[in-house]
């Protein structure tokens, strides 16, 4: 399909050319972003050697697409890590499946290098506020826990990953434990979480934010409420439990958004003082948007640090 070209096209393009503004960079990103979320459900399903790919598996059993995921695993293959990914899009926007097929690659690629890997969708926007979504993400995470096993995963070895929206909704997952609790399980059973280009102090970005965003963005998901905003943000459950042990994979781009790049600083500062074990990456020549294109690319930044991470290839290898 021509249309599952086009993610390369840009990274390409816009990486080629130093001389590309910043912000040109950004509005082409952000553009390419959005025909992934709105141009519809990807109508074909790829095959991909060596990955055996499951699809439309419900984690909570009704007649909602938004409560279904897509695994992918590596084929003919036992006892490797299993990953549940969170895709972002502002939680409002986005889904497990798009015209340009960004998770379902995602996916594929790292279940060749050796990682079982669920890629969800979630409730989200106006009608879905920001507890029914984390709500939705544990459920999903439970579930993916339970019944991975069954499909060759090593559940001692289980991760959590989110982009952008989906890192603050894996974030508050892992640091309030009262969500995998109600789930059915604990915080116990996560082995580490990438953090990945992720907002983690709510009022600070309203703070930070224009009065379009906070209308159309903020406040149809997490509402006018301060005392809201803070009980919904990760650095808030963060400093407020002991629960939370396992390593953390902490991921900015180069030109990320300036909001995202201090609040990462400022979770990195505390998790190190809580004596968490803190991964920090910086992935060169890449922005908010084009970082998620290039992450099933064999030699990216991204995929490389996940795969050190979960211990599919030594911390020292190259």
């Amino acid at each position: 399909m021509i249309l599952s070209l086009h993610p390369t096209i840009m990274r390409k393009t816009l990486t080629a050319h130093p001389d590309t503004s910043s912000a040109a960079r950004t509005v082409c990103s952000c553009l390419f972003l959005l025909l992934a979320l709105f141009l519809g459900g990807c109508s074909s399903q790829p095959k991909a050697a060596g990955v055996d790919a499951r699809y439309n598996l419900s984690y909570i059993h009704d007649d909602l697409d938004k409560h279904r995921l897509d695994l992918f695993v590596p084929e003919k293959v036992k006892n490797y890590p299993m990953l549940v990914f969170v895709h972002g899009g502002g939680w409002h926007w986005g889904d497990r499946r798009a015209k340009i097929d960004v998770y379902g690659d995602i996916g594929r690629s790292w279940a060749q290098a050796g990682i079982g890997v669920a890629v969800i969708s979630y409730r989200l926007g106006d009608d879905h506020p920001i507890a029914e979504q984390i709500g939705d993400v544990a459920a999903a995470v439970a579930w993916v826990y339970k019944n991975s096993g069954k499909y060759g995963a090593d559940t001692s070895r289980f991760f959590l990953a989110g982009h952008s929206a989906g890192s603050h909704l894996i974030a508050m997952t892992a640091f309030d434990s009262s969500w995998l609790k109600r789930a059915g399980t604990s915080t116990k059973i996560l082995s580490g979480i990438i953090l990945w280009s992720g907002l983690y102090d709510v009022p600070d970005a309203i703070a930070r934010a224009g009065s379009m965003a906070r209308k159309n963005i903020w406040y149809p998901v997490f509402g006018k409420k301060r005392d809201v905003w803070t009980q919904m943000s990760p650095l808030t459950q963060l400093l407020a439990t002991d629960d939370y042990k396992a390593p953390v994979l902490l991921v900015t781009a180069e030109r990320d958004l300036d909001v995202i790049s201090l609040q990462s600083e400022t979770l990195g500062r505390e998790l190190q003082q809580k004596g968490i074990q803190v991964t920090r990456v910086l992935i060169p020549d890449e922005g908010h948007f084009s970082e998620v294109f290039s992450a099933d690319e064999t030699d990216s930044v991204i995929r490389q640090s996940i795969l050190r991470f979960t211990g599919v290839i030594p911390a020292t290898d190259d």
